[in-house]
Formats: C-alpha cells, sequence, structure tokens
C-alpha cells in the first residue's frame, strides 16, 4: 500500500515522527524519498539509505504501445513502526503530491 502524506500537516508529521524506529524525518519535508513500514522493511530487508521501486501497471500511456508502467524510485528515510500508521502492514509513505502523481489523481 502507498500512502500519501502531507509534509505540511503538523500532526500527521508528529505521529509519523514519534514511529520512526530507523532514520530521520528532515528529508521528508524536502522530497527527498519516503518511509517504509517495519513489515515492509523486514519482509524485503529494506534499510534507509537503500532505494525502493513503485510500478503502477498502466501508470503511462503512450500512442505507439498503449498503457505502459510508470516506475519511479525513492530512496528509503526511514522505517516506521506503529499500529496507527502501519495499519495496512507493508505500506510506503510519500509525499501527498507524489503519491497523487503516482496513482494520478493529480489536481
Amino acid at each position: 500500500m502507498i500512502l500519501g502524506i502531507d509534509p505540511d500537516n503538523i500532526s500527521v508529521l508528529k505521529a509519523l515522527s514519534s514511529s520512526i524506529i530507523d532514520g530521520a524525518l528532515d528529508k521528508f519535508r524536502l522530497g527527498d524519498g519516503g518511509f517504509v513500514s517495519a513489515n515492509l522493511s523486514q519482509h524485503l530487508s529494506i534499510n534507509p539509505g537503500d532505494f525502493i521501486t513503485l510500478v503502477h501497471p498502466t501508470g503511462q500511456s503512450s500512442p505507439i504501445m498503449g498503457p505502459t508502467p510508470l516506475v519511479v524510485r525513492y530512496r528509503v528515510l526511514g522505517v516506521v513502526d506503529s499500529a496507527l500508521l502501519t495499519a495496512a502492514g507493508e505500506t510506503v509513505y510519500i509525499r501527498r503530491t507524489d503519491a497523487e502523481k503516482f496513482s494520478k489523481r493529480e489536481k
């Protein structure tokens, strides 16, 4: 699951910050990457500094090739362990604007 977080929402940032077990929040505001849930980190052996690749199967459309996957890389800034934030289990937390672009719901 991909969760978009508004870096200007102080209450959400406080919850995220208090749930970080490895890494730091400071670069998140700059859009330099995202966080992964502890479950996902353990399952895929992901650590801060690693890169993850998110793939949306029909994210782009080309007049010649039709729908093609959208592939985006993010640097892992940290690992989050919180029942509130990781209710979905294996989650990637990125900036809300990035999540909207990825899911093609940009306004």
